[in-house]
């Protein structure tokens, strides 16, 4: 029995079963039926996940590898489609925003100030001052 009669019974490459023969030291000459059984015994416990000769199984990394881009290609659409956004991009935005809210709130006391009657007009500013400060330091102890 040859090595291309071998790969031909089992519909693999020559080259392959040529590999695995070296593999295993199967030498010459070959008993069909004790190599059938030994190849078909091995895709089934590779098949089953029970491989354990410490090699990559090439389909499994082949898999693993396929699925990694295909996140990152899903990622990549969902961004580009306005369903996802950077997590860096989020915290800017946040971080702009509660700057802008904090300058508006602040210069508030002033504001309110000026629109009442200048008897009040300094206890308002002092008592709006000091709520807002508080809520500021309230929201800033919260994140």
């Amino acid at each position: 029995m040859t090595q291309q009669q071998i790969a031909d019974h089992l519909g693999v490459d020559r080259s392959n079963i040529s590999k695995w023969l070296k593999s295993r030291d199967i030498k010459s000459p070959y008993d069909l039926d004790k190599i059938r059984i030994r190849y078909i015994r091995e895709l089934a416990e590779k098949a089953g996940g029970r491989f354990t000769s410490g090699d990559l199984d090439p389909l499994q990394e082949r898999a693993r590898k396929d699925k990694a881009m295909a996140d990152r290609y899903e990622r990549e659409n969902a961004v580009a489609d306005g369903l996802l956004a950077n997590r860096e991009e989020i915290e800017d935005f946040v971080s702009e925003n509660n700057r802008r809210a904090k300058v508006r709130l602040l210069k508030l006391p002033r504001d309110l100030a000026i629109a009442v009657p200048r008897e009040v007009a300094t206890i308002v500013e002092a008592e709006s001052k000091a709520v807002i400060r508080e809520a500021l330091e309230e929201l800033a102890n919260a994140i």
